[in-house]
């Protein structure tokens, strides 16, 4: 069986229950419920339209796999849809699937790109349950024992992969809860209760950060975070300022003032080189990289205060 178009996937997907509609059920979807999902099979609401950065992830998901393929040395290929041998309104459409001639596994693989910052928090902490979910309903679904999860960043070009075993009481329960879902809500048309937690327990698989719980360290980023909001409050005060002060000169130019002398222009935009198409033209751009000497650097990422 051939893999569907995107319009015939697209189609497919409207009366069926794939790997995201399942995360969002299960309440793994920050960006969808399990209403929202009622609403979209009975249509209720229009077809969700493709976001500038939902067009970014398609456009580049070929070279995603290409890079994934080149990093792991596993042989890539597309998949046909899977369907539930039991349940044909339960489907699954994986990215890809893969095989390993090193290990001589197969498996299932699931790509994302990513904004730096987000990119950030996955290499950290780890791929996010929803993710997690939509990679082990298409292994159930394909009799699979192998997931692998490959996350691009838009910006920095940089690839991470992870690798994780099938679980199969996961996708029972996954499995279970979208059957419950087809026969008491979409198929008698009666809309699923707004609930605040996730339905199931999700293993998750690990990033990077180590977990620490350390008095001093704790302290020391409580001041850090005070300083932070500090400086973010005097950056939107002068920000304000800033446009106060274009809002009142004659035009743009040179001025000479008491107490200082502005310059107000329009520069030419920062140039930089589509990596995108220079792989697409058969060029491999880190070939032409120039490595800095190392120094260090501290990044946080604040989590939102709970009040």
């Amino acid at each position: 069986m051939k893999p569907l178009s995107r319009s015939k996937w697209l189609k497919e997907r409207a009366h069926r229950l794939g790997g995201t509609d399942v995360a969002a059920i299960a309440g793994f979807n920050p960006y969808k419920s399990a209403l929202d999902v009622f609403n979209e099979k009975l249509g209720l609401v229009p077809p969700v339209e493709e976001t500038p950065i939902m067009e970014a992830g398609r456009l580049l998901e070929p070279i995603l796999f290409r890079m994934y393929a080149a990093r792991t040395g596993r042989k890539v290929r597309r998949t046909p849809v899977l369907y539930d041998p039991e349940y044909p309104f339960l489907i699954g459409t994986p990215d890809r699937a893969f095989d390993d001639p090193k290990s001589g596994i197969s498996g299932l693989v699931e790509g994302k790109t990513h904004g730096a910052r987000t990119f950030a928090t996955v290499q950290n902490e780890g791929v996010f349950p929803g993710h997690i979910v939509q990679v082990q309903w298409y292994l159930g679904l394909a009799r699979k024992e192998w997931g692998s999860f490959a996350v691009l960043c838009r910006e920095t070009w940089e690839l991470i992969v992870f690798n994780f075993p099938f679980d199969p009481v996961l996708f029972a329960s996954l499995r279970d809860l979208a059957v419950r879902f087809q026969r008491e809500h979409i198929g008698p048309r009666i809309p699923p209760p707004l609930v605040s937690e996730p339905q199931i327990n999700v293993t998750p698989v690990g990033g990077e950060a180590k977990v620490i719980d350390d008095a001093a360290i704790v302290g020391a980023l409580a001041i850090y975070r005070e300083a932070k909001n500090v400086v973010e409050e005097a950056e939107s005060a002068l920000s304000m300022a800033t446009d106060a002060l274009k809002a009142t000169l004659p035009e743009k130019g040179a001025f000479r003032l008491p107490a200082a002398t502005i310059r107000y222009t329009v520069e030419a935009g920062r140039k930089t080189l589509e990596r995108a198409a220079l792989i697409a033209d058969g060029i491999d751009p880190t070939k032409y990289e120039r490595q800095g000497a190392p120094y260090e650097k501290l990044t946080v990422y604040l989590k939102k205060e709970r009040k």
